[in-house]
């Protein structure tokens, strides 16, 4: 992950008129990093899990005894 000053820096490079090329050789960044950077203009993308599922934490230690610490086992269970 770009950290937030490297990707205002990439933007700020990119508005002064340098070449996604130039700004990935001098920052030791991939170009296509570059152009993504740039068309989100150099803020960090809100993202949020859509498939993340809450669980109780007392259920959670049912099943962690259940399958004897399997967790393939448990995601299994609880993805049903």
């Amino acid at each position: 992950m770009i950290d937030p000053d490297k990707r205002k820096a990439i933007y700020l490079l990119h508005q002064q008129g340098m070449l996604f090329r130039e700004i990935a050789r001098n920052l030791s960044v991939d170009r296509h990093t570059v152009s993504v950077i740039v068309s989100q203009q150099g803020e960090i993308p809100s993202s949020s899990r859509k498939d993340k599922i809450e669980v109780d934490p007392e259920l959670l230690r049912q099943l962690y005894a259940q399958c004897q610490g399997w967790v393939q086992w448990i995601h299994e269970i609880l993805d049903e």
